[in-house]
């Protein structure tokens, strides 16, 4: 997550997610928000897909979100912790918004950023602690072998140990990530859906969710089984409601 991206159409639509699966009268879970905070980079045009604050149709989706997103775009307020102000999720939500990495540019070995990293992962676990779901953003998704957790792009990616230990404390998770063009989508899908079955024993729920606007991204639902009623229902919510046209079941 960059705080450029705050108030584009992929913030918007990842917000209404986390509404949609949150807000169940019978079993309201309690959300965590970790974001990968990486410092803003400008080699690319990501973060200006806002024309949708100016479209009838998105406004209709979520009136008060698209509300929301209008005021701190329009109003200059493009960063994580203005989200963490306002009232687009739930009161209760935990934020942990530290940068996860702040050597970019500095000469560090692989080893120091791999223990800036560890350091920084266990303040992120402790801001969390006692969420029934949290919510992983970081800048491009889950880990590539290209990029180990000592390289200098390394805060861009959650890394499966992370995925792991959070897992292992009860949570069920949702996490951001960005589909690349090292093979179909659906290769991409089936390829990490097996990673997670076999890496966190066999979830109650691994349901991936396709967002193709403004760039194509997959929105991991990764369920305990005492939050799987819950989060059956946030998404049929969103994929059964004038979300259809933007989300669907990979």
């Amino acid at each position: 997550m960059q705080n450029r991206y705050v108030g584009d159409v992929g913030d918007f639509a990842k917000y209404a997610l986390l509404r949609s699966v949150t807000s169940d009268t019978l079993q309201a879970l309690r959300l965590a928000v970790i974001w990968y905070l990486y410092p803003d980079e400008a080699h690319n045009s990501d973060g200006r897909h806002i024309s949708y604050l100016n479209s009838q149709s998105y406004r209709d989706l979520d009136p008060d979100l698209h509300s929301l997103m209008h005021r701190l775009v329009r109003g200059t307020r493009r960063r994580v912790v203005e989200v963490k102000k306002s009232a687009v999720l739930p009161v209760s939500t935990r934020f942990f918004e530290e940068p996860v990495t702040k050597d970019v540019g500095l000469r560090l070995s692989a080893s120091q950023r791999q223990t800036s990293r560890m350091q920084w992962f266990a303040r992120a676990q402790a801001a969390v602690d006692g969420a029934d779901i949290v919510f992983i953003d970081p800048d491009n998704g889950i880990e590539v072998r290209s990029v180990p957790k000592g390289a200098s792009k390394a805060g861009k990616y959650v890394y499966w140990d992370e995925i792991q230990s959070l897992w292992s404390k009860g949570h069920s998770l949702l996490i951001y990530h960005h589909l690349n063009r090292s093979m179909k989508a659906s290769m991409q899908t089936q390829v990490l859906a097996e990673c997670f079955s076999e890496r966190l024993g066999r979830p109650a729920i691994v349901a991936p969710l396709l967002f193709r606007r403004g760039s194509c991204r997959h929105f991991w639902v990764v369920g305990q089984a005492a939050h799987a009623a819950a989060l059956r229902c946030g998404i049929d919510r969103i994929i059964n409601s004038g979300w259809s046209k933007h989300f669907e079941r990979a």
